[in-house]
């Protein structure tokens, strides 16, 4: 066997030091790796910045070329050997979700306050790059995408205690040069998920964020020139889930008026004299008459739609709340659904899905969160993972619902594509009572087992 990937001139060294940790070569243990604090703001990089973590897995392979790795590891890419067990605590960050990009994981949400986005090896759990370099104000990312090279994102700032809406868009190899929109719509709106077409990005949110008549949004900025447009699909009270772009349909979910809510329109129609004037065709999905109580994130898998989110059989009182699962069908109507009811007063939630390349569903799961209205950040009592079989239907048993209790939430799950890895993981600890604390990221087997 020789060693490959490890290279530079602490390469060797830190190749050393994983040769010493329990889990990496064949033992049964976790490979737990806890940064120190992330680089504050304007800090110069430190002399091995540029090959942090991409040296730093072992990658195991013979002379012909054959990959060996030993027990308890995965293969990621070219062949490199890593922990399977891995578990990565980010000190101050929050984690809004996850995107997978080669051997690097791209994770955003907020850093002491300020909006923030980093690239992670999902090998060592190494950050090589990562910015808060997006708003002056404080501020979260909550939605992003990936076009190519470039990382498309979507949040808010804060503008005197309220939020308002933002884009970003620049390198995801450096996590620099950023261009940066920012709404001067002074009513608080959010963007919590993006799509990017030619030219342009598409953003689903929330218009009047954290009010009773909440409205689901969908928002355009033009890439080139920076220029908006909003507009309002579904009508009635709400908030934006998923947003994408699929056959030359753009595709939207959102909660509207204690329902669920389908859309599709031809994008080419949209951003009419100035203003994002959708002729959007959209559906009201039926989930038996229960009241949605959140559209929190949604996948495109094979022209199916799926949403997932919070959701009970009345809004007041709230009687057997639980996390839906919903799958619509291209021409909106209604595939199937799912509904995980678990014992307990207080509110369960999903916080993001993915849909493998055999159908199978992941969804990330926040539970006992104390907040009716999931507004905001909850005060949420630990994370759980949720496993549906392809096709899955009401009747379904979950191939897996893995309890986190050293987590209060998990809000991204994406499954890795090489066939021995499993699924990345982000979560969040809390630091106190509605305190984000730290970010983790790790990863399960593809049946549910994580560190």
């Amino acid at each position: 066997m020789i060693l490959s990937r490890i290279s530079g001139r602490s390469g060797a060294l830190r190749a050393l030091a994983l040769l010493a940790i329990p889990g990496v070569l064949g033992g049964a243990s976790a490979c737990q790796i806890d940064l120190p604090p992330l680089q504050a703001k304007g800090d110069a990089a430190g002399p091995d910045a540029a090959d942090a973590g991409a040296d730093a897995c072992i990658g195991c392979q013979d002379a012909a070329g054959e990959v060996g790795c030993p027990a308890n590891s995965v293969v990621l890419g070219a062949g490199r050997c890593c922990p399977a067990n891995l578990e990565l605590s980010l000190p101050g960050t929050y984690a809004s979700g996850l995107l997978l990009q080669g051997d690097d994981a791209i994770v955003y949400g907020e850093r002491n306050g300020r909006a923030w986005a980093a690239r992670v090896d999902r090998c060592d759990g190494a950050v090589l790059a990562e910015s808060t370099d997006f708003v002056a104000q404080d501020g979260r990312i909550r939605g992003a995408a990936l076009s190519g090279d470039q990382l498309v994102l979507g949040g808010s700032y804060l503008v005197n205690g309220k939020d308002r809406w933002f884009a970003a868009w620049g390198s995801v190899a450096t996590m620099t040069g950023f261009a940066v929109h920012q709404t001067t719509v002074t009513i608080p709106t959010i963007v919590s998920a993006v799509a990017v077409d030619s030219g342009a990005a598409w953003f689903a949110g929330t218009y009047r964020f954290g009010a009773a008549e909440a409205r689901a949004m969908l928002a355009r900025v033009n890439l080139t020139d920076s220029t908006d447009c909003i507009s309002f699909p579904g009508g009635a009270s709400g908030e934006g889930g998923g947003v994408f772009l699929d056959s030359g349909l753009l595709r939207f979910a959102s909660k509207s008026n204690g329902r669920l809510y389908a859309a599709s329109d031809d994008p080419n129609s949209c951003g009419i004299l100035g203003g994002c004037k959708c002729g959007v065709a959209g559906a009201l999905l039926d989930l038996d008459g229960r009241f949605v109580i959140s559209t929190r994130a949604a996948a495109l898998h094979d022209g199916a739609l799926y949403a997932v989110g919070g959701s009970a059989t009345s809004a007041w009182p709230v009687s057997q709340q639980g996390v839906y699962v919903a799958r619509s069908n291209p021409d909106l109507s209604l595939a199937a659904k799912f509904i995980w009811v678990q014992p307990g007063n207080l509110i369960d939630d999903a916080r993001g899905v993915d849909v493998a390349g055999d159908g199978s569903v992941a969804v990330a799961v926040a539970r006992g969160c104390s907040d009716l209205l999931l507004l905001g950040v909850q005060d949420c009592s630990f994370g759980a993972i949720l496993g549906l079989p392809a096709n899955f239907d009401a009747s379904s048993q979950p191939t897996f619902a893995t309890p986190l209790p050293d987590v209060n939430e998990v809000t991204g799950v994406r499954y890795e594509p090489e066939p021995s890895a499993g699924i990345l993981v982000a979560a969040n600890r809390y630091a106190s009572s509605y305190t984000p604390g730290s970010a983790t990221l790790m990863r399960c087997t593809r049946d549910g087992k994580c560190p």
